[in-house]
């Protein structure tokens, strides 16, 4: 700021100085004109030459103009490093951010491959797992059906030995019956005895084959039938697709009874948890345990029976 103004100060005086000097010229030109005009060419050098203020403050001028042109090339100077420093401070920045985001999408292009592959082998597991699910599903409904096949063929099982005890037991009583035969009477009523023996093996026969056709159409097959003092008490098997349920069921007879109406029934199961687990799992609770129930619901009670061995399970 000081050097600014020096130097306004110094280039106003030589132009106030020289107007000063015109104006003492347009004075004396009127008193002496020719002389004026010979010294008009050198009057300003010589004023140059003869002022020593005008001198001194040229030079201090132009020492101040060296100062500042030092001072501005100085600070050229320093501008121009600054800038080159900082060009080259930006230019490795520069180069930094450049091999940074290379070695970033360089490593971003590797994960992104890890994943494309991840990704191919999780769809190609999911086709895997989709076939085997499908397998499964297949072999699942298989298995069903083999279970349920080989239920039915031990249902089947289970009425056909059921059968083949209640054949044995029928026959064995036949065979109890003519061995109890006393052997006077066989030798006296001879033929009294082979026809009365033929028609008790007819209605033996024909008792069975009743008995089996019952068995048949109901699924229910009667083991034996033991005659007590107060009741009558059934062995039987009931047969259908969800198993085979072995129970008693005891009648009160006659004796016990005063009429049809008052006869009581008590239903026994006979079932096994080792070998009925399943089945006892689907029958519903009052046939798992012991039950009573009058005489005349006995139709009632043996349709619960069935729809619980047959009807599919929900």
């Amino acid at each position: 700021m000081d050097i600014d103004a020096d130097v306004d100060e110094v280039v106003e005086e030589p132009v106030s100085k020289p107007a000063r000097s015109i104006s003492r010229t347009h004075s004396h030109s009127r008193q002496r004109q020719p002389s004026a005009q010979r010294r008009r060419a050198g009057s300003a050098s010589d004023t140059e030459r003869n002022d020593p203020a005008l001198r001194r403050k040229l030079g201090e001028i132009t020492k101040k103009y060296e100062v500042l042109n030092i001072k501005y090339q100085d600070l050229r100077q320093i501008g121009v490093k600054e800038a080159e420093r900082n060009m080259e401070k930006l230019r490795k920045e520069g180069e930094l951010t450049n091999k940074n985001a290379g070695e970033l999408i360089k490593s971003l292009r590797a994960d992104l491959a890890v994943q494309s592959a991840a990704a191919k082998k999780v769809d190609a597991l999911k086709k895997k797992l989709e076939t085997q699910s499908a397998e499964a599903a297949a072999l699942k409904e298989q298995i069903a059906k083999l279970a349920a096949d080989l239920s039915e063929a031990q249902s089947e099982n289970k009425t056909l030995s059921a059968k083949l005890a209640a054949n044995r037991t029928a026959s064995a009583s036949v065979e109890s019956a003519h061995s109890k035969t006393p052997g006077s009477a066989m030798k006296a009523n001879g033929g009294i005895r082979l026809m009365g023996t033929a028609e008790a093996a007819q209605v033996a026969q024909a008792a069975q084959l009743k008995e089996d056709l019952y068995s048949d159409l109901t699924g229910l097959i009667m083991r034996s039938v033991k005659r007590e003092s107060e009741e009558d008490v059934f062995d039987c098997i009931q047969t259908g697709r969800n198993g085979t349920l072995h129970f008693k069921l005891a009648a009160a007879n006659e004796k016990s009874a005063g009429s049809y109406d008052d006869a009581r029934c008590s239903y026994i199961p006979q079932l096994d948890p080792s070998r009925d687990k399943a089945l006892m799992e689907l029958l519903p609770d009052y046939l798992v345990d012991e039950i009573t129930f009058p005489r005349p619901q006995a139709a009632k009670f043996y349709a619960r029976v069935v729809k619980a061995l047959t009807e599919k399970p929900i």
